[in-house]
């Protein structure tokens, strides 16, 4: 029991930070800044930096707080200082501007309600956890009607979506979704989990098939002219030697590479109008072009591994809280995959990742040995 209350400790002082970084984000949106940070603008939060920076650590940290949500009751102190910590880091997603919060919140919900989908019990918390989402994002549009004058920031879809009081309509579908669900737990109605999974597998492949075919067709200027550097971060695969395709040309050289080359070198200053460009802006053709197929194939093989052994320790888990740590752990994995589809590796969420794999590794290998 001391053990216990001695984690809790160091887990609640640990989250102070990302706590902070949360407000800090918020208010630094309506303009207000209380730590000068020299050469700020717009799209530099002083909290963490660039935006990106921004989206990558709320990708880990804001999901962290949802998987420790998850697991507590929704009135209970313990669950409502958790809340209060997932809705303050909702609201800072929401608000500090990139898109590609949209990603984050779809990875983080989508494989919560996919791994959920195996018991009714944990099926109703992921309905209690769409509420506070809902919440969180009435809470942004309060706060937009209310400060709305002061923001410094383009409003991207998110908030347009919380403009139009889709809060209001999750939380009231969250209400009555929980509620049949309570119904038919009372009434002996079978759980259809299974074949909801399998629709939720559909969809998912649709949605991905979609996306792709929206990047294809689409003009290329989309997200900051991602889908230019994309194109031209593929071509400069294509130009690869066989070897250099298999095993890249090398850690942290796509700067080096594409601008030692004077035809890509050309494009990429024209494209971003003089300023260098160390990435792709995505993750996965960042690593191909670095570690080549070899590398690419295993450091996903890796993530999705882990992910399914996350799955597979819940669905055989008899206890809540082996439940609740393998729940813990795949939500900011899985947040990450996606944000780092259209951005890159960062100190301030890639290190993360790779200790939640250890973690995750861990818990999945210590319930396969029960």
């Amino acid at each position: 029991m001391q053990g216990l209350k001695l984690n809790a400790l160091i887990l609640s002082l640990i989250l102070i930070v990302p706590f902070s970084a949360f407000v800090l984000g918020i208010i630094n949106r309506f303009g207000i800044d209380p730590f000068y940070v020299y050469g700020a603008n717009p799209s530099f939060l002083g909290t963490l930096g660039n935006i990106n920076w921004y989206v990558g650590f709320l990708a880990i940290f804001v999901p962290l707080g949802i998987g420790l949500s998850y697991g507590k009751k929704l009135f209970s102190m313990d669950g409502i200082l958790t809340n209060l910590y997932v809705v303050t880091g909702l609201v800072a997603l929401f608000m500090q501007g990139s898109d590609s919060a949209a990603l984050v919140i779809i990875g983080t919900y989508g494989i919560m309600l996919y791994i959920s989908l195996g018991k009714r019990k944990s099926f109703q918390r992921v309905i209690a956890q769409a509420a506070v989402l809902g919440f969180s994002m009435e809470l942004t549009k309060i706060l937009m009607e209310v400060f709305g004058r002061s923001y410094n920031y383009e409003e991207g879809i998110i908030l347009k979506v919380c403009d139009m009081h889709i809060g209001l309509i999750v939380m009231a579908a969250a209400f009555f979704i929980y509620r049949v669900s309570r119904l038919f737990e009372e009434i002996s109605v079978s759980f259809i989990g299974g074949f909801c999974r399998r629709m939720l597998v559909v969809l998912g492949i649709a949605a991905v098939v979609s996306s792709i075919i929206m990047v294809i067709m689409s003009d290329g200027y989309f997200g900051n002219g991602r889908g230019i550097i994309w194109q031209i971060s593929v071509d400069i695969y294509r130009g690869l030697t066989p070897w250099q395709k298999l095993f890249g040309v090398g850690q942290d050289c796509f700067y080096v590479y594409a601008y030692n080359h004077p035809m890509w070198a050309d494009s990429l200053l024209n494209i971003l109008n003089g300023n260098r460009l160390t990435n792709a802006h995505c993750e996965f053709l960042t690593i191909l072009i670095e570690r080549g197929m070899i590398g690419l194939l295993t450091y996903v093989a890796l993530i999705i591994s882990v992910l399914h052994g996350l799955i597979r320790a819940f669905d055989r888990s008899e206890s809540s809280k082996k439940e609740h740590a393998a729940m813990i752990c795949a939500l900011p994995i899985t947040s990450y995959l996606f944000n780092c589809g259209v951005s890159f590796s960062t100190v301030t969420s890639t290190p993360y990742l790779f200790i939640l794999l250890g973690i995750a590794l861990f818990v999945s290998r210590a319930q396969e040995q029960e």
